[in-house]
């Protein structure tokens, strides 16, 4: 069980280049209860911003619901933060995650660092 908050891995987050690593940190959470977990998971999102594109975040990050991976016991999130700021950004996403599931009854979080990776290139114009 890793009911505890997520403990920075600079080294992980800082893998490339500061100014072009995106670091994904990926949140799995579980509850027997599939109400109540998606209760509090929609408690979670409605807690952040949402911008034009429907993407849920707050102050440099952003979660990223991964809808095919979970299951009505088990949702999966990618926090996901880029730039010179990615992991004080990152990190405070997962304080945040932490903060709001930890304080559920049942409730197990897992995390998981993913690969950095660079950010998308854009066509040229």
């Amino acid at each position: 069980m890793q009911n505890r908050p997520y403990h920075p891995n600079y080294e992980w987050i800082w893998s490339g280049l500061p100014e072009t690593t995106v670091a994904s940190l990926q949140l799995t959470v579980t509850h027997p209860q599939e109400d109540v977990l998606a209760a509090a998971v929609a408690d979670f999102l409605a807690g952040l911003f949402v911008d034009s594109n429907g993407v849920h975040g707050l102050g440099g990050w952003a979660v990223y619901p991964m809808t095919r991976l979970s299951s009505p016991h088990r949702h999966i999130f990618n926090l996901v933060s880029g730039g010179e700021d990615a992991a004080d950004s990152l990190v405070s996403g997962a304080d945040w995650a932490f903060a709001h599931f930890s304080n559920i009854a049942g409730i197990h979080l897992y995390w998981k660092e993913l690969p950095s990776l660079p950010p998308p290139t854009l066509p040229p114009r």
